[in-house]
């Protein structure tokens, strides 16, 4: 999970699916279940009753879209940034824990064939 933005009524989740790299607090395991179906662990510091949480879980009641963007990895084989590639909207299907939340979500369109090897999806 490398982070969210909020653009009016619209949520960005934004993750890095090979973050093995990264140092323990900033490492959050974030997978493919099948080729419609995502796994996330929220920041640390995100509680399933804080203003975010409740934006994740209830997004549809309070009229927030939620859209996917997703890198396979941080850097290009150059040692450029990897680009996003926008995985549509998610609807939130369940979660469990707090600070972090593990979440699932529900990509509204299934993964592209030629990107389900690129992200790991069997």
């Amino acid at each position: 999970y490398v982070g969210y933005v909020f653009l009016d009524k619209h949520f960005f989740l934004l993750f890095l699916l090979q973050n093995a790299v990264m140092l323990d607090e900033y490492h959050y395991d974030v997978f493919f279940l099948n080729h419609d179906l995502f796994l996330c662990i929220s920041q640390n510091s995100t509680a399933q009753e804080s203003y975010v949480g409740q934006v994740l879980k209830i997004h549809v009641d309070q009229g927030f879209n939620v859209h996917m963007l997703v890198r396979a990895t941080r850097k290009t084989q150059r040692g450029k940034a990897a680009p996003f590639v926008y995985c549509g909207d998610v609807t939130f299907v369940n979660w469990k824990g707090s600070k972090p939340i593990t979440i699932q979500w529900q990509l509204k369109e299934s993964v592209p064939d030629y990107l389900q090897g690129v992200f790991g999806i069997l």
